[in-house]
């Protein structure tokens, strides 16, 4: 039969359940703020991949069964190759919209990962465990199979950190302040992986702080989240949604650790996630809201910019008619003054069909003045 164990061990349980709650919250302030974004879903996906290894990890060492230990250590090594993996697409992808993969190593990389992941959960990783640890931290029995499992995160680990340390070297501007944060919450990751779950159990004997690998990898989440999101600023109502959500859900799950009963535990759990889920809900509505209100400010002043574009074409219609106008006028008075001087015979020479025939040129002249004169009244108007 499981069994919790007492109360002293959830400060433990509460600082990994504020971390995986400001993950989740993060993740998915990021995939909603740019769905169809490539860097969006891998990062939302290593989001929940880390937090299920933490809750894994953390479950791993506060139940009693054996059987159920062995389990979820296997999950916590399962979760871990996924995690690797995820760390270094990541790194590929950050900060594109979209990527294509190219298949020469997309499907031997996937492969890999996928025998490897399911290598995990068979004896050939762990064949048992070790019980009786004073700490309620159990020693797993390696198994031939941990080489492989050693080999494959570790290359990836490292694929994605050099790939990183190259792409800083090259990038500029933006996008090398955007990998700067990135490498450091990478290296506040593994930092405190390395030193916490691996030589302060090896080294000193201290397994105290194994069940907080879900707080050990919240750095690099939030550094990354601040990378993406930096030159994107957030509106004022969606950041203090989002302090609301995190606060409230934050309380919630310390409700969750003053529990006295196991129905108590778990009535508060089940409100804890409703809660989770409509905050982030919540902050997808908000958000919506906001970008609509950005939209329709763009459109205010891509409006307000053909408006003025429209005034300064019309301005130009009015000099160029004015211009045409007067440009016009000068040669029909010229036609209209040699026309009435033949006419009236102060020119001589011309005969009477000759007359008859300007009478009409002298008409036409006469309407076109009127037309100019036209034009220039509007013009003026």
């Amino acid at each position: 039969m499981l069994k919790l164990m007492s109360i002293p061990l959830n400060i433990d349980l509460l600082s990994v359940g504020l971390a995986v709650a400001a993950s989740m919250i993060l993740g998915f302030i990021v995939f909603f703020r740019d769905p169809r974004s490539i860097t969006s879903a891998v990062f939302l996906v290593f989001v929940f991949v880390s937090s299920a290894l933490g809750i894994v990890n953390y479950l791993s060492y506060q139940l009693t069964d054996s059987t159920v230990r062995l389990w979820l250590i296997r999950f916590v090594m399962f979760f871990s190759v996924f995690q690797s993996f995820l760390f270094f697409l990541f790194i590929i992808v950050f900060p594109k919209k979209s990527f294509i993969f190219p298949i020469q190593w997309k499907m031997p990389i996937v492969l890999v990962v996928g025998i490897v992941a399911v290598l995990t959960l068979s004896p050939y990783v762990f064949s048992g465990i070790r019980m009786g640890s004073p700490t309620g931290v159990s020693e797993p029995i390696p198994a031939p199979g941990i080489f492989v499992f050693a080999a494959t995160t570790i290359s990836l680990i490292t694929a994605g950190i050099t790939l990183l340390l190259r792409r800083m070297k090259r990038a500029q501007a933006q996008e090398k302040n955007q990998l700067r944060y990135l490498f450091a919450g990478t290296a506040l990751m593994f930092t405190f992986l390395i030193g916490f779950n691996f030589i302060f159990p090896a080294f000193l004997g201290d397994t105290r702080f194994v069940p907080f690998n879900a707080a050990f990898t919240l750095p690099f989440i939030m550094f990354t989240f601040y990378a993406i999101l930096k030159y994107r600023l957030l509106n004022i109502r969606v950041i203090a949604t989002e302090i609301l959500v995190l606060i409230i859900v934050g309380v919630t799950f310390f409700e969750i650790i003053l529990a006295r009963s196991i129905g108590q535990m778990l009535f508060r759990s089940f409100v804890f996630g409703l809660l989770l889920v409509f905050g982030i809900l919540l902050i997808r509505s908000v958000r919506r809201e906001v970008e609509q209100r950005e939209k329709l400010e763009v459109l205010s002043l891509e409006l307000a910019q053909a408006n003025e574009r429209l005034e300064e074409l019309d301005k130009m219609k009015s000099e160029f008619i004015s211009m045409a106008g007067h440009q016009l006028r000068a040669p029909l008075t010229v036609i209209k003054g040699y026309t009435s001087l033949i006419m009236e015979g102060t020119i001589d020479g011309a005969s009477q069909k000759i007359k008859d025939t300007l009478g009409k040129v002298m008409f036409y002249t006469d309407q076109l003045l009127k037309l100019v004169s036209s034009l220039l009244d509007l013009s003026r108007i």
